[in-house]
């Protein structure tokens, strides 16, 4: 913990000086470099670096104008290429390296008239006095100009010496000795055994480990008992669920659409793919492949295709009145936003609009990169196993045959009805006599010459006709005929886009009164859809005719029997089933009749097979819906076309382009007999000679193991970004990434055993006054754990954490009220069982609704790419942790757990620190907690319903179990408990 000073309020004047000391300190920055033996510009005598001293300047004062964007170019200067700023422009030098009194910067940032200095005033960034004379020395030593630092060559650094020799234990430990002897810094001693255990597990499973796994670690003696503990954490199966957590922020992955409606989606199987992936130690170079493009690989397998779920993680607007082609294209700049962003740490989306001001990377590069993604389709795949099961087979087998007899049925009903047709007076079914037919959503009714009535125009996603027509004798029976049409989708009879329709609901009266359907028949009926499901009052569902393949484009007939005959006129109203695809009827012809010979009476023998099939039907959705389904990336057989979009306006088209990366990397060669396409890019991405991927890589891995990077900004490793506080260890460890075989564990392995790692976190005055950042690392970071973690250990705790992996997303209690606060149609039902105790990363995410708990402890947004999460300390986090009702649910089961345990109250106080705080209590610290728990069991026992609103239960021992659960909730409360050491 901080000392208490740090909390207290600074004299006014103090704190102004404690503010300029720390602004003097970060505008400089602390990075451990060989030639910078004391960190400080104050030393005229040291040689100036353009990355380190330089760029910084020229990037924050001069780039907008005088950078990469040539639209914002001013006098045609650029201070970003040394031959542009040392150029003649005509007499004079921006830059005339070796003499900054001849240089036309200087004078221009010397300047005292406002119309010449430079920058402008009015910009707010004019340079202080020490920034003018660095640059006026960087000038008189020559101005010698660098390669950005990020995009120079990866080069393997030599091990410098250890000036703590016998602290360093690994090479990682030779360059941070190195920088803090630079600094007059030493590390600080290693963490006790009981923190070590507890920080290892957080950062390599995020979960506490047990009591007894603590006592095991911390007295064993084997010199190797640390390094055998590394390897078990690496080993575990929740290694990948750990680390599943920092690369699906990446991924912006999410149970659910976006945008008002956010209707849900499945793409569970992506998250457990990055979980398996990683519990396997797949390369990085081949988790890049198949994320980015797994379907575009030989023979692609199920895995390689659910991998690139990785870019269908994107928001998907399906709002009705939305235009698809914008929100594709706003889908494809996110993915190339995206990318950028994980494999390049580069924010190229600066470069949507214009070329980017700061960076190399001009407009129509960014399309260039766009264009990869731009040749690409969606799809949903099931995640179906190689073979489908016995009973899939079964249920198939057996479908099959009861078509056969069902067909056989029908055949000879056809006849039957045929040979009665014949026989019948031909004028016993009358065309009813139309006066008045019209929709009421805007389709176009027009009767045709035999009567019937043909609906075209508008095709609404829901529509209802509306026909009136008078019983010239009365009827009995009513007859619609759904007919083919040559202007309708596979020639109808349906609207929808395969000619199916469904219709919801039928309604019949007669002079205003409604009149009741008794019982009706239909030729042909889809499962699930049967024609009672026309006039049953639920407008649900409906009547729908798609059976098998080739069934529905043919004329079928459907009959409606009333119970008493009518007379007068005959209101008919139909209105079908919103599907979102117009499932409106196409072509459609009614008469009456009274003779009961021509109401069809079903066979019994057809009734019974048809009853078995749509059972049979019915299990076989089932067994398929059970398969989990997915979004998966496809290819495109015919390239789609790709322009630069003026301002970032999609419908503002420019000049073509082709797939590229960014230039300014490692050199590209597009291949020749074929487009670019995302698989080319992959490799690309991984090449040896590529300087950001395994950096950015590594980086974000350091970032893991110590709370931030080595590159403060992970997300920009650009002319804006931080400098690496140890460039050299950064290289090192890309270096050993490739070497190695892009193998993520040894990389974690080699942190973890380093003694940097391994340091107390004790906070030390002498450190803050040099490195307040603790960029150097002469200890170790204690920070808050996140979202998803803060609920696994207090499950770990209770003993109620479920050890299950992967599978669909849960649901866990949630605060009520919660769900139905958006526009989005949510639902929450509670998850039960195991379910109810799974880990953070299996909750369910509505973008739109996300779960209360990763809200209040900083949880992203998901609808980008999130490099790192911000942490906050607020009082929601406070008063979430005292009143959650699903934490107060595991403060009782924690409870629970102590009194189970032992009898002895001073073991279950041991115990209770233990489990949550891994570690025993101090003397002072055992008997607060005993005033504490006799205090409430005093309380419990003059208060015997709030015991049991407590624990949910009541019986001899529900003071005591309260007053412990009471005892629990103190201790997963403290600060402590959430706290990574």
């Amino acid at each position: 913990m901080p000392p208490a000073s740090l909390h207290m309020s600074l004299p006014k004047s103090l704190l102004l000086v404690f503010l300029s000391a720390l602004s003097v300190l970060f505008a400089v920055g602390i990075h451990a470099d060989a030639e910078s033996p004391d960190g400080q510009l104050s030393d005229t005598t040291r040689t100036l670096q353009f990355n380190r001293d330089i760029r910084p300047l020229l990037s924050d004062r001069c780039f907008q104008c005088h950078g990469p964007d040539e639209k914002k170019r001013e006098s045609g200067l650029r201070f970003d290429i040394a031959e542009s700023a040392t150029q003649d422009m005509g007499g004079y030098q921006a830059i005339k390296p070796g003499d900054a009194e001849a240089s036309e910067l200087v004078a221009r940032i010397t300047a005292d008239d406002p119309d010449t200095k430079m920058p402008p005033p009015e910009s707010g960034k004019s340079l202080n006095a020490n920034e003018i004379e660095i640059l006026k020395r960087w000038i008189d030593q020559g101005a010698p100009f660098e390669e950005h630092w990020s995009f120079a060559p990866i080069v393997k650094p030599t091990i410098p010496q250890a000036p703590h020799g016998e602290w360093a234990i690994n090479e990682i430990d030779h360059f941070i000795s190195r920088a803090l002897k630079q600094h007059s810094l030493d590390p600080s001693p290693a963490a006790d055994r009981a923190t070590l255990i507890k920080r290892l597990s957080l950062d390599l499973t995020g979960l506490l480990p047990t009591p007894g796994d603590v006592d095991a670690f911390v007295n064993d003696s084997d010199p190797d008992a640390y390094e055998r503990l590394v390897d078990r954490l690496l080993s575990s199966q929740h290694f990948g669920e750990r680390f599943a957590r920092h690369w699906l922020d990446l991924a912006r992955y999410a149970d659910s659409n976006g945008y008002a409606n956010d209707g849900v989606r499945s793409i569970w199987p992506y998250r457990d793919w990055v979980i398996k992936s990683l519990n396997a130690d797949m390369p990085f170079d081949q988790f890049t492949l198949e994320q980015l493009a797994g379907d575009l690989m030989p023979d692609p397998t199920i895995d390689q295709l659910v991998a690139t779920g990785f870019h269908r993680n994107t928001p998907h607007q399906t709002e009705g009145g939305s235009d698809p082609e914008q929100y594709r294209v706003e889908r494809t700049k996110n993915r190339t936003d995206t990318t950028g962003a994980v494999w390049f740490g580069l924010t190229v989306g600066c470069a949507q609009c214009h070329t980017h001001k700061f960076d190399p990377l001009t407009h129509s590069e960014y399309y260039q990169l766009y264009a990869f993604f731009n040749d690409a389709d969606e799809r949903t795949i099931s995640v179906t196993p190689p073979e489908p099961s016995e009973e899939s087979k079964q249920v198939a087998a057996e479908l099959a045959q009861i078509q056969v007899l069902i067909d056989a049925e029908k055949s000879k009903q056809a006849t039957q009805e045929s040979d009665s047709t014949q026989t019948a007076d031909s004028g016993q079914w009358q065309d009813l006599e139309l006066v008045h037919f019209e929709s009421t959503g805007g389709s176009t009714l027009t009767q045709l010459e035999d009567g019937s009535i043909l609906a075209g125009g508008a095709n609404p996603s829901i529509d209802t006709y509306v026909i009136r027509a008078k019983l010239s004798q009365p009827a009995r029976y009513i007859q619609l005929e759904t007919l083919t049409h040559p202007s309708l989708p596979g020639k109808g009879p349906g609207r929808a886009g395969n000619g199916n329709f469904v219709l919801a609901d039928l309604q019949f009266s007669v002079d205003g009164n409604r009149v009741a359907i008794g019982r009706a028949f239909a030729d042909h009926e889809q499962a699930g859809h049967p024609i009672e499901n026309s006039y049953n009052g639920n407008t649900t569902d409906g009547w729908a005719i798609n059976v098998s393949g080739g069934s529905i484009h043919h004329d079928r007939h459907a009959y409606f029997e009333f119970e008493q005959p009518v007379v007068g006129e005959m209101e008919i109203r139909l209105r079908t089933y919103d599907q979102g695809n117009g499932y409106n009827i196409g072509r459609m012809k009614w008469s009456q009749g009274s003779d009961p010979t021509l109401f069809p009476e079903p066979d019994s023998e057809l009734a019974r097979l048809q009853a078995k099939q749509e059972k049979l039907q019915k299990r076989q959705k089932a067994l398929q819906d059970a398969v989990p389904k997915t979004l998966v990336m496809a290819g495109r057989s015919k390239p789609r076309h790709s322009y630069i979009q003026l301002r970032g306006d999609f419908l503002d088209p420019g000049a073509d382009v082709q797939p590229a990366p960014p230039s300014v990397l490692h050199p590209w060669t597009a291949p020749e007999e074929r487009p670019a396409n995302r698989l080319d890019l992959a490799h690309w991405i991984n090449d040896r000679a590529n300087p950001l991927t395994a950096r950015v890589q590594v980086n974000r891995m350091w970032q893991h193991m110590f709370g931030m990077g080595l590159v403060e900004t992970e997300n920009d490793f650009g002319y804006q970004g931080s400098l690496p506080s140890h460039p050299e260890l950064l290289d090192y460890l890309a270096t050993e990434l490739m070497d190695g075989g892009w193998r993520l564990k040894r990389i974690y392995k080699l942190i973890a055993m380093s003694a940097t790692y391994r340091q107390s976190s004790h906070y030390r005055a002498d450190a803050l006054a040099v490195d307040p950042k603790n960029a150097l690392l002469s200890h170790q970071r204690r920070y808050r754990v996140e979202a998803e973690i803060v609920r696994d250990l207090a499950l770990c705790a209770s003993g109620k954490w479920s050890p299950t992996i992967g599978g669909p997303s849960v649901f866990p209690p949630i605060p009520p009220g919660v769900i139905g606060t958006s526009s989005a149609n949510h639902t929450w039902p509670e998850s039960k069982g195991e379910d109810r105790y799974r880990r953070g990363l299996y909750t369910t995410i509505y973008r739109a609704n996300v779960y209360p708990m990763l809200v209040t402890f900083d949880g992203p947004d998901r609808d980008n790419a999130c490099t790192r999460r911000s942490r906050s300390n607020t009082p929601l986090q406070a008063m979430t942790m005292a009143n959650d009702a699903s934490l107060m649910e595991l403060c009782a089961s924690m409870a629970e757990r102590i009194r189970k345990q032992t009898d002895d109250f001073a073991s279950r106080v041991e115990l209770a620190f233990k489990l949550a705080l891994c570690r025993p209590p101090t003397k002072e610290e055992s008997r607060r907690v005993a005033e504490f728990y006799t205090e409430r069991v005093s309380y419990y026992e003059s208060h015997p319903d709030d015991a049991k609103a407590l624990i949910g239960q009541q019986d001899s021992n529900t003071v005591d179990a309260a007053a412990w659960a009471a005892t629990a909730r103190v201790l997963l409360n403290l600060d402590e408990f959430i706290t990574r050491e």
